[in-house]
C-alpha cells in the first residue's frame, strides 16, 4: 500500500505489477544495497522521488507523492515499525535529483522532470 503501512514494511512491487513494479525493481537493483547501509543516501533519493515524474524505457510514467516517497525507501531498506515512511518525509529538499542518480538510472533508460 503506498503512504505507509500502519504495522510493519511492504514488500516491492514486482515487475508484473506494472509501471510503478518496473520502477521500484529498478530502484533495488541499483541503489537497494547502498539506501540500505545508508540513511543520508537514503534521504537524498527521497528528495529524487517527491514530485518528481520518472518516465522509463518502455513509457512508464510514475510519480510519487511525498508520502508515497517515503514509504518505498521504507520498503527498500526494510523498516519495520508504524508509519515507516515518516523516517524520510521531508528528509531533504524535494524535486531535485542529485546526479548519481540520474545518470545510473539515465543508463537504465530513465529520465525524469520536476512534477
Amino acid at each position: 500500500m503506498l503512504g505507509g503501512i500502519p504495522e510493519g514494511s511492504r514488500e516491492l512491487l514486482s515487475a508484473e505489477d506494472g509501471p510503478y513494479g518496473v520502477f521500484e525493481q529498478t530502484v533495488e537493483l541499483l541503489f537497494g544495497e547502498e539506501l540500505r547501509a545508508d540513511k543520508g543516501l537514503a534521504d537524498q533519493f527521497w528528495g529524487a522521488l517527491a514530485n518528481i515524474d520518472w518516465f522509463g524505457p518502455a513509457e512508464e510514467e510514475i510519480g510519487y507523492s511525498f508520502r508515497a516517497a517515503g514509504d518505498l525507501l521504507a520498503a527498500i531498506r526494510r523498516d519495520t515499525g508504524r508509519m515507516t515512511y515518516m523516517n524520510y518525509y521531508c528528509s531533504a529538499p524535494y524535486g531535485r535529483v542529485p546526479e548519481w542518480i540520474s545518470e545510473r538510472m539515465g543508463a537504465e533508460g530513465w529520465t525524469w522532470k520536476a512534477a
